[in-house]
């Protein structure tokens, strides 16, 4: 009796008790809270007292998801270890719903990495035009220039002018890119020299007149013995030379035509055929073959390098060699190598430029003996002074 009375008590109690309204359970601190997303692997909630129908929890946020990285899957379980079952919430929380996280999601710190990895809008495609549909029977083809042959001398403007204008103007550009003519005249030398107490006067020069793809030339040298009191004594040279040149390269020209020497001795002419130009290392360079009335056959090789010191001080350096292929008597030349001549002269101008300097001959071979026969000097060095200029 006492027993079933103390029960019932008891009883009474545990009722009682259940009814009340139990505490809140204390919210979770700021930091907890801020890091409950960055989580990758939820604890295992506890057994519930009683099996109560619980709402199912959300997946946990990887927040490595938007990088291509992913949290490492959990371990399979092994024979050793038995796996651990998922326990639901207990009943005791079923009123603090309003405490669960929110609906899984990219945190606030990662949205901007989706919106700048996500590809531009592309425009819409345009559908592509059918033109097999369409009328061309309206439309006139005849005249059309589809045939018109594009040549370099004729593309692209040809078919669109009369040949004379485009004569014309072809003619003004060739003009105006290379066919202008030009007129320049040097005198190389216009000097006095000692020779050894018997003076002698030389000029030589030369000029042409035309373009780039042809020009005519014209060159002279005069020698003269000077007496003090009359002046010029004896003219002992004339030559002059008549020549059409074309270039052959960039740097050298073709030369042909006639050379005619007024002195010494009876007049001649001569064929001629040689080049001029500028050699490697900055050597001008004139090298001709003459062919005389008689069939007589001779050469004649000049070079000069001019050195700059300033650009108005300058040396020249000059050699002149001459060869015979035979004998003339009646001109004094011998077969051979028959003169050769070298001097320097320093200048001072560009265009205009007096100069002094030094210059020696010599007569070598057949020349030689036909000089000392005549009761000549074969050789002589000589003082110089003069000027040259060029327009």
């Amino acid at each position: 009796m006492i027993r079933a009375a103390v029960l019932a008590l008891s009883l009474l109690v545990i009722s009682a008790g259940s009814s009340f309204p139990q505490d809140p359970e204390p919210a979770p601190p700021p930091e907890q809270e801020r890091h409950r997303d960055h989580q990758h692997r939820p604890l295992p909630a506890e057994e519930p007292a009683a099996p109560v129908e619980a709402e199912p929890e959300p997946a946990p946020h990887d927040p490595h998801q938007h990088h291509g990285h992913h949290a490492p899957a959990p371990e399979a379980p092994t024979e050793e270890q038995e796996p651990v079952p998922a326990q639901a919430p207990p009943a005791t929380h079923e009123g603090h719903r309003h405490h669960q996280p929110p609906p899984p999601g990219d945190p606030p710190g990662h949205r901007h990495h989706e919106q700048r990895h996500q590809a531009p809008p592309q425009p819409p495609e345009e559908p592509a035009h059918d033109h097999s549909r369409m009328d061309h029977s309206g439309m006139d083809h005849g005249e059309a220039r589809h045939a018109v042959p594009l040549t370099p001398a004729t593309a692209p403007v040809e078919p669109w002018f009369e040949s004379p204008e485009m004569d014309r103007a072809r003619a003004e550009q060739r003009r105006e890119m290379g066919g202008m003519r030009f007129l320049m005249l040097q005198a190389d030398r216009l000097e006095w020299r000692s020779n050894e107490g018997e003076p002698v006067g030389l000029f030589e020069g030369q000029g042409w007149y035309g373009g780039d793809r042809s020009r005519l030339w014209l060159k002279t040298e005069i020698e003269a013995l000077l007496d003090a009191p009359r002046g010029v004594d004896e003219l002992e040279g004339l030559e002059l030379q008549a020549l059409s040149s074309r270039p052959i390269s960039p740097y050298f020209d073709l030369q042909v035509g006639v050379r005619h020497d007024f002195e010494p001795g009876p007049s001649r002419s001569f064929a001629v055929i040689g080049v001029q130009g500028l050699a490697p290392q900055w050597f001008e360079v004139d090298l001709a073959l003459f062919l005389s009335e008689d069939g007589d056959l001779s050469s004649r090789l000049e070079a000069e390098y001019e050195m700059l010191f300033t650009q108005r001080l300058s040396l020249q350096l000059r050699a002149e060699v001459e060869l015979e292929a035979s004998d003339v008597p009646e001109l004094g030349t011998g077969s051979g190598l028959s003169e050769v001549e070298a001097g320097a002269r320093l200048a001072y101008g560009r265009v205009f430029a007096p100069y002094v300097g030094v210059e020696w001959e010599e007569k070598l071979g057949g020349t030689a003996d036909f000089a000392r026969a005549e009761g000549e000097e074969t050789s002589s060095v000589s003082a110089v002074f003069g000027f040259r200029f060029w327009y």
